[in-house]
């Protein structure tokens, strides 16, 4: 009984997570209201209808500052409405508890990429010294890794990241990676029971997507106050037996113990390819300065938005439409973004 109300307060939430990097002082840390301002500023309203949760990963400090590197969840505002009295986690949290399973068995493997695709969506985690420092999701995957297409896909994007480890300031200090993938021909690893398990981990135990109200606080008490009251039966029930017995108080019988509830313990992008695809405007049109653009895709959102690193050092998250120097984002595909200039257009291939 104990354990039903410990495991079964948690719910599973179906929402996607990405890796999302912010640059501060070397001594400067972000509280929570002035971290959701910088998001809001560089996604702007292109997550309007959700409300971003944090886990911090990893700082380190780079060349130009410290940076942060989060976790972020995307949940839908009327879902968490809902469930605002639950405790709330991703179900893809599961793959983390796949990914600690992998590292312990490994005879000391600390550096682990790990893969897999769950319903035509690829998962990329990656640990770095057993610490959880990257997770992607991208869509557009198939559901077997048996499918030579498939297979092929997911090879080239790997390729991609195995480049962008290199290349990372964080990633590069590991002489190597491990790469492991899942296997998604058997049921779903999101199982309710794996995701409990997993859950109670103790990087997810004291988390959730869901604020902190009264409400937890008021349940947290009780299921302590229960803990409290349980293990003292178990403790003194004993002792007390034998002290009646003993007395002879009590019937000289073998008494059945009960046994004891089991309890649970507990994209950046360095490579690239720039490639003009069409030209739209006649030779008698005079076009505009327009050289080969220097960018490099260092993250895409849902397809809604890129992020793109320019020549000059400065990153800028983009939608359809709008202006980074002299290009205009024409288009935001699964792993590319389309840019336009004097008529002319050219893909910037996804690298991470």
């Amino acid at each position: 009984m104990l354990q039903k109300i410990l495991r079964h307060n948690v719910q599973s939430a179906d929402v996607p997570l990405f890796t999302w990097e912010v640059v501060t002082g070397f001594d400067e840390e972000l509280p929570k209201e002035t971290l959701h301002t910088r998001f809001d500023e560089e996604f702007r309203d292109a997550f309007a209808d959700k409300t971003p949760v944090f886990f911090k990963l990893v700082s380190f400090n780079g060349l130009n500052g410290r940076r942060h590197r989060y976790l972020v969840a995307l949940n839908d505002k009327d879902e968490l409405l809902k469930r605002k009295n639950s405790r709330l986690l991703p179900q893809s949290i599961t793959l983390y508890r796949i990914c600690d399973k992998i590292m312990r068995e490994g005879d000391g493997l600390q550096n682990l990429c790990y893969y897999t695709t769950v319903a035509g969506k690829l998962y990329i985690l990656v640990f770095l010294e057993g610490r959880l420092c990257h997770w992607s999701e991208e869509l557009g995957y198939g559901n077997s890794f048996e499918n030579p297409d498939v297979a092929l896909k997911i090879e080239e994007r790997l390729e991609r990241f195995r480049h962008f480890l290199e290349k990372d300031d964080l990633f590069s200090r590991a002489e190597s990676f491990a790469f492991k993938s899942g296997c998604d021909d058997g049921p779903s690893p999101f199982s309710r029971e794996e995701f409990l398990r997993a859950a109670a981990d103790p990087f997810w135990r004291r988390k959730s997507l869901t604020p902190s109200d009264k409400s937890s606080h008021v349940r947290f008490a009780f299921v302590t106050f229960l803990l409290a009251v349980v293990f003292s039966l178990f403790v003194f029930v004993p002792t007390l037996t034998a002290f009646f017995e003993s007395e002879g108080l009590l019937p000289n019988e073998s008494v059945l113990e009960a046994e004891a509830p089991e309890l649970l313990l507990p994209e950046p992008i360095e490579s690239f390819e720039v490639r003009a695809i069409a030209e739209s405007l006649p030779k008698s049109v005079k076009r505009p300065s327009c050289d080969q653009p220097e960018f490099k895709l260092r993250g895409l959102v849902e397809g809604k938005i890129c992020q793109l690193h320019g020549p000059d050092g400065t990153s800028s998250w983009l939608r359809e439409g709008e202006l980074v120097g002299g290009f205009r984002v024409e288009s935001i595909g699964r792993d590319r973004v389309v840019l336009e200039c004097g008529g002319v257009f050219y893909d910037v291939f996804s690298g991470v």
